[in-house]
């Protein structure tokens, strides 16, 4: 289990903020003709690593003025042979940004 002093409030709102920014930039730039339907299908990932923990949070929005920023996996790295066993945690993150990326590269060639 990850322990309380690993995550620091701020850092985490920063990352919010960076992810929102994001998400407002697309909106007012890439996608001006873009249904809002369409456009809640957008995510903007982040990132966070902490001492031997790695964390990947989303930002999306879910209604016409309402977006969430949620943590979708979080691990700790393994360090030792004790702790192997984290490394398919490890790999789980890494595929869940595989697949956003390669669904992401899909959707902007359509």
């Amino acid at each position: 289990r990850h322990r309380k002093e690993d995550y620091n409030p701020e850092d985490i709102l920063k990352l919010m903020e960076a992810t929102i920014r994001c998400l407002k930039h697309a909106m007012s730039r890439r996608y001006l003709s873009t249904s809002w339907k369409t456009f809640e299908k957008r995510q903007v990932l982040a990132v966070q690593c902490v001492n031997n923990t790695i964390t990947l949070m989303c930002s999306k929005r879910v209604e016409e003025n309402k977006g969430c920023f949620i943590e979708q996996r979080s691990t700790i790295v393994p360090r030792d042979w004790s702790n192997r066993f984290f490394w398919v945690k490890v790999m789980e993150i890494l595929l869940k940004l595989k697949i956003y990326w390669m669904n992401r590269s899909v959707s902007q060639k359509n």
